[in-house]
């Protein structure tokens, strides 16, 4: 009686499809993975292209507001303590706020609507004006000027004052950057004054 030679060919047959269809899963979960991992690299580029653009537009609302105190159409009059609130706060509108060494005049949110209108808008006391992309159209960047009262029972020295500047930008979508600045003016007797920018710091 011959033996079959069929059933080793149906084994090699059945083991060539189990080795093919692992292959096909192994190929399936790379592609996956590799396609997981592209999305995720296009998030967080977007996410720091949107993050650089705000923080640039801060930078250049900070810089705005130090030209604001140093030559802007209002800069006599910053230069005065009558320009700024009577007590620690901020004015409805302008940027004009009053703070000391131990609080600042600004403690609400950043993203509310009450910020908006408080802030002075970039450009509008210098002059200059913003370059928004058409196709990607982000608010224009903001700031508030602080008189910084002196600490209780201390003097500062004399013809001296210190500002603190608080600078908001935007990029797409919701992404926000805030950066401060504390600047010195000193007014000699027999000279022009002379401008320091002292410390600055992120603040989101």
């Amino acid at each position: 009686m011959k033996r079959s030679g069929r059933h080793p060919r149906v084994r090699q047959h059945g083991t060539t499809l189990m080795i093919t269809l692992v292959m096909l899963t192994l190929i399936l979960l790379l592609g996956s993975a590799t396609a997981g991992l592209r999305l995720l690299d296009d998030h967080a580029l977007r996410h720091h292209r949107a993050a650089t653009q705000a923080h640039l537009a801060a930078q250049a609302a900070l810089d705005d507001a130090f030209d604001d105190l140093r030559h802007g159409s209002r800069a006599a009059q910053l230069n005065q303590r009558a320009a700024f609130p009577r007590t620690v706060g901020c004015h409805a509108s302008g940027g004009l706020c009053l703070g000391n060494t131990t609080r600042l005049a600004w403690n609400g949110p950043l993203d509310s609507a009450v910020a908006e209108k408080t802030f002075a808008p970039y450009g509008r006391f210098t002059g200059r004006r913003y370059a928004v992309a058409p196709e990607a159209p982000v608010p224009v960047p903001r700031y508030l000027i602080e008189w910084i009262a002196p600490a209780p029972g201390t003097r500062p020295p004399p013809r001296t004052q210190r500002y603190r500047l608080t600078a908001l930008g935007f990029g797409p979508g919701d992404t926000r950057v805030a950066l401060q600045a504390v600047v010195l003016r000193h007014a000699p007797a027999d000279g022009a004054p002379v401008w320091r920018r002292l410390a600055w710091r992120p603040l989101s």
